[in-house]
């Protein structure tokens, strides 16, 4: 199979509600036989908020793939593969309401076929 690679810079980005809480669900490849590897991840937003990155649509703690309690300008490094039809979700609690937050997704993204030059 011939894959060809492209930059990966995809972003999640919420708004908090009046509890304190913001989600997105279902950030992940989208082309058929598609698949990301995540090198980079940024949170950026009001300071205080917490951001849990998961692996699936689930909040449950044991499919935490990497959180931070600094969701104002924190950056991790990563290996983190997403196949096609997997996808990342993104919690974030303890925001102020209204404030926008936003997580950053950064690495390769792999498209089957060739890339005509």
């Amino acid at each position: 199979m011939v894959e060809t690679e492209y930059r990966l810079d995809e972003a999640a980005r919420a708004t908090i509600a009046a509890d304190g809480t913001g989600q997105v669900l279902n950030v992940g490849p989208k082309l058929p036989g598609e698949r990301w590897h995540i090198t980079i991840m940024s949170a950026n937003g009001p300071a205080g908020a917490k951001l849990q990155v998961m692996r699936g649509n689930s909040f449950d703690a044991s499919r935490q793939l990497d959180v931070t309690v600094r969701a104002d300008a924190d950056t991790s490094a990563c290996d983190i593969t997403l196949m096609s039809g997997e996808v990342v979700s993104f919690w974030w609690t303890n925001g102020t309401a209204g404030s926008v937050m936003t997580c950053s997704l950064n690495g390769s993204r792999y498209v089957q076929g060739r890339r005509a030059y």
